[in-house]
């Protein structure tokens, strides 16, 4: 399987009305809640100078969001000094990449990526910004781990968890488009739910290279961690330094789809850290 080429962009702005929390947790269900979304990545990079023009890459993407224990803990997430413990949920994050072969999921070395967390349950509390006003750009972590492929669990050094680009082309965008109307989805193991189309973008630019990262979620409370579906993209231009702005062209483009095949109870974590 070919590499993938995981391109990074920074939050910037879109307009709309605010929602709740975002990437891909949008609320916290009871604990031993799972969905697994399965769906497609693809990568089609540009290639203007060549006879056989871009070249498009598929794969086939799969993601399990858990939520396997709970417990309490002591952090000073805030950095003010100020330890404080309070509920903690265990999240477990797996995405699983790889080739389609004869409509199969077919993973190659190191395509599965693991996730686990400790949450703060205070910081899935339906908002975008904290007390402070300031944006919410990550999950919080009080602690966690990481696997790649079949490596060993390695500790997480950084006190927060980035859904991009490791797991998902979704981000945290600070703000939201929200349809006026809900529809009725169909859910696999969960039924009809009431959802919401939601969409968010992001840009960011250097003097060398142009980024825009943009998503159409449907969303639901009645979904265990509130996604349904989603279609996420992030574009990437370039140019000279020296260059004028109207010489920016694209280079890549990253598309992620996904929509939620199946849910349950009695989840239990694949990562063993002990």
């Amino acid at each position: 399987m070919r590499r993938l080429t995981l391109l990074f962009t920074c939050a910037a702005l879109w307009c709309g009305s605010e929602a709740t929390a975002q990437g891909l947790i949008w609320n916290l269900p009871e604990d031993g809640a799972w969905v697994r979304y399965e769906g497609t990545y693809q990568q089609v990079i540009r290639r203007p100078q060549s006879n056989e023009g871009d070249e498009t890459l598929n794969w086939l993407r799969n993601l399990e969001i858990k939520s396997v224990g709970r417990e309490d803990a002591t952090h000073d997430l805030d950095h003010d000094g100020k330890e404080v413990t309070e509920p903690c949920r265990w999240l477990e994050f797996k995405v699983t990449t790889g080739t389609n072969v004869e409509g199969t999921l077919d993973v190659g070395p190191g395509a599965a990526v693991i996730y686990k967390v400790l949450v703060p349950e205070s910081a899935i509390d339906g908002t975008l910004s904290d007390d402070e006003g300031i944006f919410k750009a990550y999950l919080p972590v009080a602690k966690g781990f990481r696997k790649l492929g079949d490596e060993p669990a390695q500790p997480l050094t950084a006190e927060v968890l980035h859904i991009y680009p490791n797991l998902s082309l979704l981000r945290h965008y600070r703000e939201l488009e929200t349809t006026a109307s809900e529809q009725s989805v169909q859910v696999p193991d969960v039924g009809t739910v009431s959802a919401s189309i939601i969409r968010g973008r992001t840009d960011m630019e250097t003097g060398t290279q142009r980024s825009r990262n943009q998503a159409e979620l449907v969303v639901s409370p009645g979904m265990p961690f509130g996604l349904v579906s989603w279609k996420a993209a992030t574009a990437t231009e370039q140019k000279n330094l020296v260059d004028a702005r109207s010489t920016f062209q694209e280079s890549v483009v990253l598309t992620e789809e996904l929509k939620a095949v199946a849910s349950g109870n009695g989840a239990e974590s694949e990562l063993v850290t002990e």
